[in-house]
């Protein structure tokens, strides 16, 4: 049955619905990996903290020294036979060259490798979200250098996704449908659909005609992009703004809505759901409050007077000799000079 693009949008807005507090939990993650911290506003206004910040690298350098061990090498493809026949197995033999040859080719020429993304989404997230494309279907149409660069490198390309931005749909019987949801530029809708997609084609007709649009820079105009995948057909839209949840009930500008004639979803989707830093959110932003506090305390101290002088008159003055790294005091007969104990620093409850 051929269903209208509102029932594949339902379906989206549905899932993205019930995704909130996973997607709550990643955004906890990556702001611990990129050491993105906000203090409360009730400590910035103190005079002694103001803008000063310690933040603990500790996640972020977790994170990178596990994907640095684990993405090292390349992992070894094991296919089994189905039967034990000599033929049988030169077939897998082959098989498994090829798809080793692919993934090899997949990890040159790129700001990251397939298998950096991998490990990186797996130790992050305890997720990996990765989408299969056929290149000569997903391009068919486009020409020109570009796509025969693209090509070059094999027929398959493997997109891992952050999954915070792919929504799977699962029954007792394994995944039923994922759809990618996600916020791009113009700009890069038109690198992988082309200028000539109806979609693509019909947006920029729409901003072209606002006198308000009008000569936009594509590579800055935003919309929210959806593409949908079951078991029959394959539905990609976006729509515009940036609010994917708002976007999916909008009007939609589709850039494919076709039957996919593939036996199974191209789509790879692992989720064990229990993040390693999942638990350690609260402690890391607790850690980063104490630190502050006694970093902020340090710094306020640091002009703490070392010497007490008692003066005959007020015109009286100390030489401190300063090349010396002991600070010797000169005193005039009839001074008296004394060393000031360092302050505490002081710990109390923070609430």
């Amino acid at each position: 049955m051929d269903n209208k693009i509102e029932y594949y949008q339902n379906i989206a807005y549905e899932e993205i619905e019930a995704k909130r507090e996973r997607n709550e939990d990643y955004r906890k993650i990556d702001e611990m990996i990129a050491g993105r911290f906000e203090l409360p506003e009730a400590l910035r206004k103190l005079p002694w903290i103001g803008n000063r910040k310690f933040v603990s690298l500790a996640p972020r350098n977790a994170s990178q020294a596990a994907t640095r061990v684990f993405s090292a090498l390349l992992p070894s493809v094991n296919i089994d036979p189905l039967y034990p026949d000599e033929k049988e197995w030169e077939r897998v033999e082959k098989m498994e060259t090829a798809i080793e040859w692919h993934f090899k080719q997949l990890n040159q020429g790129r700001q990251k490798s397939v298998l950096w993304k991998v490990v990186e989404s797996a130790v992050n997230y305890c997720n990996v979200s990765m989408q299969t494309e056929y290149l000569p279907y997903s391009r068919k149409g486009q020409k020109g250098k570009r796509i025969k660069a693209i090509k070059a490198k094999g027929d398959f390309n493997f997109i891992v996704h952050h999954p915070g931005t792919v929504y799977p749909r699962w029954s007792n019987d394994g995944l039923e449908c994922v759809t990618l949801a996600q916020t791009r530029t113009l700009q890069e809708l038109i690198y992988q659909f082309g200028e000539e997609n109806e979609g693509v084609k019909k947006y920029i007709e729409t901003l072209e005609s606002d006198e308000k649009t009008k000569g936009a820079d594509y590579r800055t105009t935003e919309v929210v992009f959806y593409d949908y995948t079951d078991w029959e057909k394959r539905v990609i839209w976006f729509s515009e703004g940036t609010d994917i949840l708002s976007g999916s009930q909008d009007t939609p500008y589709v850039i494919m809505d076709e039957k996919h004639n593939l036996k199974f979803i191209p789509w790879v989707v692992v989720d064990n759901e229990e993040p390693l830093l999942k638990a350690t959110y609260d402690t890391w932003e607790n850690a980063n409050i104490i630190k502050t506090i006694v970093f902020s305390k340090h710094v306020q101290l640091a002009g703490h007077p070392s010497y007490w002088v008692k003066k005959l008159s007020a015109a009286d003055d100390v030489d401190i000799n300063t090349d010396n790294p002991s600070q010797n005091l000169e005193l005039v007969q009839g001074q008296e000079a004394g060393v000031l104990p360092p302050p505490p620093l002081l710990y109390r409850d923070w609430e």
